[in-house]
């Protein structure tokens, strides 16, 4: 299971790395689509489960969507900065293993291994150029 949640998160970070604006259009769509979901379910509720008009429920899930998101952008205005801070440490600790980890096989590689990663990494970079290019 944890697996196939590691590949399910390396598909996604791919999917938004090549195409952000597709990801960014997908997932406004999704987001939509919820929120109208959500919207409707309370409607309903409010007019058959207590028997109010169709424009008061609309007009009461409405405000009450309005004040969840007026409340949750308060709420990140007073924790966005800690979050920011913490998320930025969090980034830093991550780039420093990575970096660690990275010169710790550099070192472990030979004269050879790394001619050659150097070289690889020299025609894919030429490759992507001309691609572009073209």
């Amino acid at each position: 299971m944890k697996s196939i949640k590691k590949s399910l998160f390396s598909v996604l970070a791919i999917f938004i790395l090549v195409a952000p604006d597709l990801a960014w259009e997908h997932a406004s769509h999704l987001l939509h689509i919820v929120y109208e979901g959500f919207s409707f379910f309370l409607e309903e509720v409010l007019m058959h489960g207590i028997g109010f008009t169709k424009h008061h429920a609309q007009m009461l899930v409405f405000y009450f969507l309005l004040f969840l998101i007026c409340g949750l952008i308060w709420f990140l205005w007073r924790r966005g900065p800690f979050l920011v801070e913490t998320m930025k440490a969090y980034m830093l600790s991550w780039l420093f293993q990575v970096r660690d980890h990275v010169i710790e096989i550099w070192f472990a590689m030979s004269a050879i291994q790394k001619v050659k990663l150097l070289a690889a990494n020299l025609v894919s970079l030429w490759l992507v150029v001309a691609l572009l290019l073209m």
